[in-house]
């Protein structure tokens, strides 16, 4: 990979640090807000679709460093001076938004662009002299690409010290997951959207210390999601009773594109799930993600009765195709509950059936109890 030529180096320093106000040039904390913005424009604009080399922020730094005279002499110093900026930067204040479907069922998170990166809401550093509300809305514009003017009301928020660091999140309602798309503005920063169900996200330290898991089996990761949960439903109650009043005239009341959503995701389950679009879109997913909980107790009776609903469903099956009277279901389900018992702790499904029964062997494990307990309600 080609390094940059020394008029795009020029260019870049013009553009972002020479021409910058002098109060920004004392500091070295914010100095370094304008290297690493030049960072980010060269490797949007510049870098991206040519030969030019990708550099980290360090990389980048030493880069601009040594051919600005300005800042030559400062080299030696790089890594304190990185040090510093990074210490500095852990204590910007974050602002974003947490943005809601119509009926407040579901909300939007973003992934980094790594693919082993943690799921969030849209948010960012604030930039200096800028208010809260600008940068919520620029963060979540360079994020999504979703324009937040007129849908923002600086009231609507929620705002937590963590880590001793200002996180404020304005909440955003009424986008319609069916139609709404996204889009970073800033490449290589976000690298997936999804909706994820209000109800399915973990509320406390001890839920999102739980594995979660996507409709592939693949594992998810939150970040910072869980502190604002029980805030976020508290607003959400609050603002559901204020549209359930009498009274559509009163302030307050539900709007109508809101009810239209609401009502169009009380359709059967089989149309709604028709008109979604395929998944490798991140569209519109009415249950996207498994929360597994833990459990401890012996799996030798549980096994046990799984297999025993199997073989009495079985059987129930075969007199209903001879004419016998009783609702059949559908084969396989409480077939791929065992199964998915099983799944939940390999470890212990070797055990002799019944084993556990004499108080051995207690297994710690996750499981997913949801599509187990619907196999045997369903019978």
């Amino acid at each position: 990979m080609a390094q940059p030529s020394k008029d795009i180096i020029e260019d870049i320093t013009t553009r972002f640090i020479l021409t910058a106000p002098s109060e920004q040039l004392e500091y070295f904390e914010s100095l370094m807000f304008l290297v690493e913005q030049a960072w980010w424009y060269y490797e949007d604009n510049l870098r991206d679709g040519s030969a030019l080399r990708s550099y980290n922020l360090r990389d980048f730094a030493e880069l601009i460093f040594k051919n600005c005279p300005e800042l030559r002499k400062h080299v030696g110093s790089l890594e304190d001076i990185m040090a510093r900026f990074k210490e500095f930067k852990r204590n910007v204040p974050v602002m974003g938004a947490i943005l809601l479907d119509g009926p407040l069922e579901h909300v939007l998170l973003v992934r980094g662009f790594k693919g082993a990166s943690c799921w969030g809401f849209p948010r960012g550093k604030i930039m200096k002299d800028e208010s809260d509300a600008d940068c919520a809305a620029r963060e979540v514009m360079e994020e999504t690409g979703y324009d937040l003017e007129g849908a923002l009301h600086e009231e609507d928020f929620i705002e937590l010290v963590l880590e001793g660091k200002r996180n404020k999140l304005y909440i955003v309602a009424g986008l319609d997951p069916k139609s709404a798309q996204f889009a970073p503005k800033c490449k290589g920063e976000i690298g997936g959207y999804s909706w994820y169900r209000v109800a399915d996200l973990p509320s406390s330290k001890e839920e999102s210390n739980q594995q979660y898991l996507s409709a592939d089996g693949s594992k998810i990761k939150f970040y910072a999601v869980w502190p604002f949960m029980k805030k976020l439903k508290s607003w959400i109650r609050k603002k559901n009773k204020e549209w359930d009043m009498p009274g559509s005239s009163q302030k307050g009341a539900r709007p109508q594109a809101q009810q239209q959503q609401a009502q169009q995701q009380q359709q059967p389950q089989q149309q709604q799930q028709a008109q979604q679009p395929p998944a490798q879109l991140r569209g519109y997913d009415s249950n996207p993600v498994f929360s597994y909980s833990s459990y401890s107790g012996p799996l030798g009776p549980l096994l046990a009765s799984a297999a025993a609903h199997a073989g009495g469903q079985s059987g129930a099956q075969t007199g209903g195709q001879n004419g016998s009277a009783g609702g059949a279901r559908p084969p396989g389900g409480a077939a791929a509950a065992a199964a998915a018992v099983a799944a939940a702790a390999p470890s212990a499904a070797a055990a002799p059936p019944g084993e556990g029964a004499k108080g051995k062997p207690w297994v710690d494990f996750r499981l997913n109890m949801g599509p187990i307990l619907a196999c045997f309600n369903d019978a």
